[in-house]
């Protein structure tokens, strides 16, 4: 089997599949013997490396790019002629970046017209098949509340700049809907524990221009009026920030600088940088509904919005009856049965209670609510206290970063076989799927 799907792969390079062709073995002089990555869609693109249109080679369409080029150059652009040439030249574009994996100005230099606002938004339709303004904005106005109530609920647990960032939104007093768009993208990287001085910076329009992007690789530039005055800094620009350098720039706010930045991420096969996992993650998972394998932290951080929204009323009380349904002999081991049914062993991992290095903090969750009123819903634990119910959950967290924990629960906790299924089941039970409980 082994050796037929290779000569079908190598049928397949032969036949000009692109895709077969970027993936193929190369033999290098100084190769280590680590096994060569596979660049294959990963973040739910739809037309990663496409091959070349009917009747058209790779010369055909570099003499295309030439007048594309050309034709960008020009004062008076002929924006329907560019529009159709980058779509002729889509599958070159995507071979050369996917393949060669070129430096940001490299392909500034030879694709120019793919850093305009109107080419961006075509690219990303090109590669996903979704409207990226329109479906960024549609998500940002629908998880905006949710948002902030999650912020709200844990500004204590977080940094002063979580403090400081919902102060300003309080003292807004006009255009509160924008205001509170650029809060919860702000607060994002805050929530999941991201860097957030890696992804938005400030500056004044006097500071020279490598000092605004100096360490800025992937980033939002707001650059703001150099004006002694006590009133508010008037913004000057909002600019995005790729490799240190200014590519797109005059955005009118910050949310749409966000979707340009997300935009060009997909166009330029760009990686998320490690500090800024989390939120790119959440964008295209949860707000994009791009790509279905969620991390631990952006799987807690979707259940958390879908436990704040307010149209989700009846599917949580009925996960509520679920989880107290479960049983147990006082409330110590109903409370350790319900963690442990909702939650999976790599994300008790990430979680403790006060949120200390880094962690997840349980005390600001709305998780914790939802499990004191699965306890008191039990017949057995319905005048458990909060006090109570606290410290049970504290040492179970505690019990949860020791190896074997799941054993050692269970040994203790489970009295009939179907709770015993459940706790050691790998994955906690999906919230969406309460509806008919």
């Amino acid at each position: 089997m082994k050796y037929k799907l290779g000569n079908y792969r190598s049928k397949l390079r032969q036949a000009g599949c692109i895709e077969v062709s970027i993936n193929r073995k190369r033999r290098n002089d100084g190769d280590d013997g680590a096994s060569p990555s596979l660049k294959r869609a990963n973040r739910g693109e739809i037309n990663h490396v496409p091959d070349h249109p009917d009747n058209h080679t790779d010369d055909s369409l570099e003499e295309e790019r030439l007048a594309l080029v050309e034709e960008f150059k020009k004062r008076n652009k002929n924006v329907a002629l560019i529009k159709q040439q980058m779509e002729l030249t889509f599958s070159l574009r995507r071979k050369e970046i996917v393949d060669l994996e070129p430096m940001v100005s490299e392909v500034r230099e030879r694709w120019p017209a793919l850093f305009c606002e109107a080419e961006i938004r075509e690219e990303f339709h090109r590669i996903t098949n979704k409207n990226l303004i329109d479906d960024f904005r549609a998500a940002i106005n629908q998880h905006t509340p949710g948002l902030h109530r999650l912020y709200r609920a844990r500004r204590t647990a977080f940094l002063p700049a979580m403090d400081q960032l919902l102060n300003r939104l309080d003292e807004e007093t006009s255009d509160i809907t924008a205001h509170r768009q650029t809060a919860a993208l702000k607060g994002l990287p805050l929530y999941l524990r991201d860097s957030h001085e890696k992804l938005f910076r400030n500056c004044l329009d006097t500071d020279p221009e490598e000092e605004q992007t100096k360490g800025l690789i992937v980033g939002i530039l707001t650059v703001l009026e150099d004006d002694d005055s006590s009133a508010p800094a008037r913004i000057m620009n909002i600019a995005v920030i790729l490799e240190e350098d200014i590519v797109l720039q005059d955005l009118p706010d910050l949310p749409t600088a966000f979707a340009f930045l997300f935009g060009l991420i997909y166009a330029l096969n760009l990686q998320y940088p490690k500090e800024l996992r989390y939120t790119f993650e959440t964008i295209q998972k949860v707000f994009m509904e791009l790509g279905t394998d969620l991390s631990a932290r952006t799987d807690v951080t979707e259940f958390e919005m879908w436990l704040q929204d307010y149209l989700n009323i009846k599917p949580r009380q009925n996960l509520v009856t679920h989880l107290a349904a479960i049983g147990g002999s006082d409330p110590k081991r109903v409370t350790w049965n319900i963690l442990a049914h909702l939650f999976a062993d790599n994300v008790a991992k990430m979680i403790n209670w006060k949120g200390a290095n880094g962690k997840l903090s349980f005390a600001a969750m709305a998780a914790k609510v939802i499990v004191i009123w699965a306890v008191r819903k039990n017949q057995l634990t319905q005048n458990a206290t909060n006090n109570d119910i606290g410290k049970n959950v504290h040492s179970m967290i505690w019990l949860s970063i020791r190896p074997g924990w799941r054993t050692q629960v269970s040994r203790y906790c489970c009295q009939s076989s179907s709770v015993k299924r459940r706790i050691t089941s790998p994955t906690h039970s999906r919230y969406c799927s309460l509806d008919s409980c």
